[in-house]
């Protein structure tokens, strides 16, 4: 699950195909269910506090408006499931792991307009992301340790 920015409501993810937003302080539900056509892995608050990404076995992320609870722009689509989804601290990436070997960088723009699949299509980062072992040699690094990482360090790496 994810706070909200000022820690006033939470989102979940869970194995009946839905994220739900909660009242942090009552427990109560806030709106209605945020879908997926399988159970979702991972959720994330964007740090602005009016996006919510949820990710699932559906191989999809979504955006969804927290105000709304609509459905924002297109989904985004992996060729695994989606484990793991983080926005960078500065709101204008998201990083999304999946279990097809992949963890991809998506900037964020589009949220703000209306999409055009086509130039959407050209902002997604594709990487296969390696680290040093304990031995020195160079493998390949889960996704979702990645996204972790990258959402420890934000997007300028740790400076």
């Amino acid at each position: 699950g994810a706070f909200s920015p000022d820690s006033r409501w939470v989102v979940t993810g869970a194995f009946d195909n839905a994220a739900r937003v909660w009242d942090a302080t009552t427990g109560a539900p806030i709106g209605k269910p945020l879908l997926h056509d399988g159970p979702v892995l991972a959720v994330a608050v964007s740090p602005d506090g009016q996006t919510v990404a949820t990710a699932g076995r559906d191989k999809l992320v979504r955006f969804w408006d927290v105000a709304t609870h609509e459905p924002i722009g297109l989904p985004w689509s992996f060729n695994g499931s989606v484990g793991s989804v983080a926005f960078a601290p500065d709101g204008r990436r998201v990083v999304a792991g999946s279990d097809d070997g992949t963890a991809r960088i998506r900037d964020m723009p589009w949220l703000s307009e209306s999409p055009d699949p086509e130039s959407l299509s050209t902002r997604i980062g594709y990487a296969t992301v390696k680290r040093v072992d304990e031995r020195g040699d160079v493998v390949p690094m889960s996704a979702s340790a990645w996204v972790d990482l990258v959402g420890r360090f934000g997007s300028s790496g740790g400076r």
